[in-house]
């Protein structure tokens, strides 16, 4: 039977593998410091203009059915146009019509918001499910999802957030609990 060596080679130090090891050199952010980047321009910058101007939209209306407390669309449509345009925005329904995914009937809309001092636009669509409720007729499932989707669509656009109220009828503090 042959004998094995009695001699192993000695693992590398790291210092070794170091000096071995290519140079990579330190990481670079390919996108230059905020100070140097090019100011936003057209509907960037007014959508930040229009950012600057907005409110906390109130919780006005009530759905009986449902029991909860929710803002109104014509609360949104009063509040929301008037900070686009101070901006220089126009937002647009361009199209909007109804499919069927599923068996439920879904409303979609095309929009276009535009910058007209710059000409720029942007074009998206947005779309929602009218299942039917509460025995609606199509039609009016159908306006419904499209007043609710350009509302919806609008608090998109000025990340419009509702103001919270305490519930009314529980007036005890929250104490977080702490667990060991």
């Amino acid at each position: 039977m042959a004998e094995k060596s009695a001699t192993k080679e000695a693992a590398p130090t790291f210092g070794e593998l170091a000096k071995a090891a290519p140079y990579v050199p330190p990481y670079k952010d390919p996108l230059p410091p905020a100070q140097t980047q090019a100011p936003a321009t057209g509907i960037a910058a007014a959508l930040l203009h229009a950012l600057g101007k907005r409110e906390a939209l109130p919780k006005d209306g009530t759905n009986e059915f449902a029991h909860y407390d929710y803002t109104l669309s014509e609360t949104v449509f009063r509040r929301v146009p008037p900070i686009l345009a101070e901006a220089g925005l126009h937002l647009a329904a361009l199209g909007s019509g109804m499919r069927s995914e599923a068996g439920v009937p879904v409303y979609w809309t095309d929009y276009r918001l535009s910058h007209p001092a710059s000409g720029e636009r942007w074009d998206f669509r947005r779309e929602l499910p009218c299942p039917d409720a509460k025995g609606k007729p199509l039609d009016k499932a159908a306006l419904g999802a499209d007043t609710t989707m350009l509302a919806y669509t609008y608090r998109g656009l000025l990340s419009l957030e509702r103001a919270e109220e305490v519930d009314k009828g529980d007036t005890t503090a929250y104490t977080p609990q702490t667990h060991p």
